[in-house]
């Protein structure tokens, strides 16, 4: 079926003030068995859903008042004098991939922020999904690239985050230890047990501090040219000085006094 023109549609809503019925249902079924007349002069009628759907639409959107009883809606565009008072961001629909592994293509959004005064886009992407997670990321990378601006510098300098991470207990210290030697080919006997033990218990449950003792331990064992990281390697590295005084059993040293000059 062609496309109804709205002049037609407008004669079939007409229709709806004179019908016969109590309720607008009741009025839909009594256009519905009503023939109308297009303009090439051919016979249709219409479906009591169809009428209905151009009633709510006509109704909901005001398209029956004159212009005149009409309230023009405020644009938003250009509302604010200077740049970065406020940006506006919007979703679109992008082109399919073709992946070859799929049956069908994959469809793209388009998601995209720009600046109201300036009219610049900070940042826009294409994502394979129109969620939250996307729309945060984009927000993201359009912030840190506003940031690097040179007059944006002294807000960059202030920008600061923090979080509170809780301690690991022993069994994700050592799930962690087995994962991270995944990741480099070797195998869980790299590190013995007594090892691991005393890195649990030096460690506390921080993330960092087990990361670097195997880090320093890795290193003591290649100068030792062993294949296997034992408590031998673990001292060693509890040895070097920024460790003996982060040590909480270990006692201050005592500070001493010297007139000898430093080397230049």
């Amino acid at each position: 079926m062609k496309r109804v023109s709205n002049y037609l549609k407008m004669r079939v809503l007409g229709a709806l003030e004179h019908a016969p019925g109590n309720s607008n249902h009741a009025r839909y079924k009594a256009v519905s068995a009503m023939t109308f007349t297009d303009e090439d002069g051919a016979h249709v009628r219409f479906t009591w859903r169809t009428i209905q759907t151009w009633w709510y639409y006509y109704r909901r959107y005001d398209l029956l008042k004159p212009a005149s009883d009409s309230t023009p809606k405020v644009r938003l565009a250009f509302a604010k004098a200077h740049a970065n008072d406020l940006w506006q961001g919007d979703t679109l629909h992008g082109p399919y991939l073709e992946l070859g592994i799929r049956q069908s293509a994959l469809k793209t959004f388009l998601i995209c922020f720009i600046d109201d005064a300036s009219r610049v886009i900070p940042h826009g992407a294409f994502y394979a999904a129109d969620d939250t997670a996307n729309l945060i990321d984009c927000f993201q990378n359009a912030l840190n690239t506003t940031l690097q601006l040179r007059h944006h510098l002294d807000i960059k300098s202030r920008v600061t985050y923090s979080a509170r991470l809780d301690l690991l207990a022993p069994a994700t210290i050592e799930s962690y230890l087995h994962n991270q030697l995944d990741e480099a080919g070797l195998p869980h006997s790299t590190f013995s047990d007594e090892a691991i033990a005393l890195i649990i218990r030096i460690s506390e449950g921080i993330l960092r501090t087990v990361r670097n003792l195997c880090i320093g331990a890795l290193i003591e064992a290649v100068r030792d040219q062993t294949k296997t990281v034992g408590s031998k390697q673990i001292n060693a590295v509890l040895m070097q000085p920024h460790w003996r005084q982060n040590s909480p059993d270990e006692p201050a040293q005592p500070l001493i006094q010297t007139n000898q000059k430093p080397r230049v």
